[in-house]
């Protein structure tokens, strides 16, 4: 799950441009274009226009990087010295990518995914991700961490035992590793034991598990252990993953989903316990600038700024009381307008277009950032500029 500062939107598509900036010479101050919000499975972060994160919810393992393993249900500061320009929230672990292109990760250390070198324990402040690497964007998943250079060349570490780390053989890197492809990517996500990536030729690519058929070959089953090219023939601009579903944007920012079908969560208008393997049109012939996924939803912001969300329902987290779930894009309540948007297990944030941060759904472990409520159906202002 991650989002990424831009400079510039041609007809929805989301251009990928270094951080604008309001000064010049080389002491300035750099400054986001807008504030950012990323949701992990139980927690979330806040990226301010001054590069300085905020996060919130479950903290046990050091996910939000205030130097402590607690809980919190008020936004604390991440605790570093690097101004950030990119942030991304997985199951258990944070990372971000600095102004110079240098990652940083913090919180399980588990399976190698903070990029460090440890393969134990977990880190509570950011942590250099070692290598030297500069990276332009950075993904995300449970147990692994995806980026890109600004060469497009593609770099995951991590949990690898399904073949999720692209890298043409099965186990775990405690460091950086490049995907086995001579493909060049601008869009990247990782997911539940699977990534995908979109080329700079606009075609999709997924790599690991495909239980779900969630690496979009038109089959089901084995391990992908290097990038294979999604069906269909779509000219895609972005990806997003979810736990064992994908989801891509269009040049024309046309939103196609494949993968499991259960709960709606793919968006087409089904409620299938069977899988899709090829990707679907979502229903509403919308036009999408972002998607996210989760576990089993999925929200977009339309180009007209408005947030529609998918899937199963529990908690409140599609953000209106429409009953168990949706099977297609259901506007979020409240009528706001959103810049950005960003889906957890249970939860939901979103950014407005005055950088004002909101959530909804599950608050058990804070990761709404408000005090006093169990859940909430309603999107709960957050976090203001």
């Amino acid at each position: 799950m991650v989002i990424r500062p831009t400079c510039l939107l041609l007809g929805g598509l989301v251009l990928f441009v270094p951080a604008c900036t309001d000064a010049t010479g080389p002491n300035a101050i750099r400054f986001l274009n807008a504030a950012q919000v990323v949701a992990g499975d139980d927690h979330t972060c806040y990226l301010d226009i001054a590069g300085v994160g905020h996060c919130w919810g479950w903290g046990r393992l050091g996910q939000l990087g205030d130097g402590d393993t607690l809980t919190r249900k008020a936004p604390v500061q991440v605790v570093s010295q690097v101004r950030f320009e990119v942030l991304a929230a997985g199951s258990s672990h944070t990372c971000g990518v600095g102004e110079g292109g240098e990652a940083s990760c913090w919180g399980s250390a588990f399976a190698g995914e903070l990029g460090n070198g440890m393969d134990q324990g977990r880190v509570t402040l950011p942590a250099l991700v070692v290598g030297g690497i500069r990276f332009s964007t950075i993904s995300v998943g449970d147990g692994h961490t995806c980026a890109i250079t600004g060469a497009g060349i593609a770099h995951c570490w991590g949990e690898g035992n399904n073949g999720q780390l692209g890298s043409a053989s099965a186990g775990n890197h405690t460091t950086p590793t490049l995907v086995a492809t001579s493909e060049t990517f601008s869009s990247i996500a990782a997911g539940q034991q699977f990534t995908c990536a979109v080329s700079t030729s606009n075609d999709a690519y997924c790599w690991g598990d495909n239980t779900w058929g969630q690496l979009g070959i038109g089959s089901t089953g084995g391990v992908q252990a290097t990038p294979v090219k999604v069906v269909g023939g779509h000219r895609f601009a972005s990806i997003q993953v979810g736990k064992i579903f994908a989801c891509g944007l269009t040049t024309s920012d046309e939103a196609f989903c494949w993968g499991s079908g259960s709960f709606g969560r793919l968006g087409i208008g089904l409620n299938i316990d069977s899988v899709v393997t090829t990707p679907a049109a979502v229903a509403g012939g919308h036009k999408f600038r972002s998607l996210s996924l989760g576990r089993d939803h999925a929200c977009g912001v339309s180009t007209e700024n408005e947030a529609f969300c998918w899937g199963l329902n529990t908690y409140g987290k599609l953000g209106d009381r429409i009953g168990a779930s949706s099977l297609s894009p259901n506007p979020v309540g409240g009528g706001l307008d959103f810049r950005q948007v960003s889906v957890g297990v249970s939860h939901t944030c979103a950014v407005t277009t005055g950088g004002v941060g909101y959530c909804w759904g599950l608050n058990i472990a804070g990761q709404l950032g408000r005090e006093g409520i169990s859940r909430s159906t309603d999107p709960l202002r957050v976090f203001e500029p």
